[in-house]
């Protein structure tokens, strides 16, 4: 059995975003990095008690989903910065359903932790323009 809190939900990914503590920080690269040590770690039949919706077996399974989704959504972003690209460009790219005030902050977070994590691997680049915003750009293949 796991109490796995939000760290694995069975129907939506956690909010994983960069937060004003860590301006500068990659909370996707650590995020990932947790899921491949659980899934190493823990058995395929595992109970899971996540923090919503309903427990669940087959951790493997929703481990793959998740690190799928996320590299689906560095997919997206990596095309999308075809040019310069701040994180609320992104947004629609990433979310692709209207969001409210609400919403649009963790949109935010998440957006900017795809573009850290991509900044890291060096599949993207970042600079600061005049006006203060970074803004990325996809680096050459």
């Amino acid at each position: 059995m796991l109490i796995a809190g939000d760290q694995i939900l069975p129907k939506i990914s956690p909010n994983i975003s960069v937060q004003a503590h860590e301006p500068a920080g990659d909370p996707l690269a650590r995020y990932l990095a947790s899921l491949t040590k659980l899934r190493a770690v823990l058995p395929a039949e595992t109970f899971v008690l996540p923090s919503h919706n309903l427990p669940f077996y087959g951790v493997h399974q929703r481990i793959d989903e998740l690190t799928q989704h996320h590299r689906e959504r560095c997919g997206d972003a990596i095309a999308a910065c075809d040019r310069p690209r701040s994180a609320a460009d992104l947004l629609p790219v990433l979310f692709r359903r209207q969001l409210d005030r609400h919403q649009m902050g963790f949109a935010l977070g998440e957006a900017l932790a795809h573009l850290h994590y991509l900044d890291g691997l060096g599949a993207v680049t970042r600079d600061s323009g005049a006006d203060g915003v970074e803004r990325f750009i996809a680096t050459a293949a």
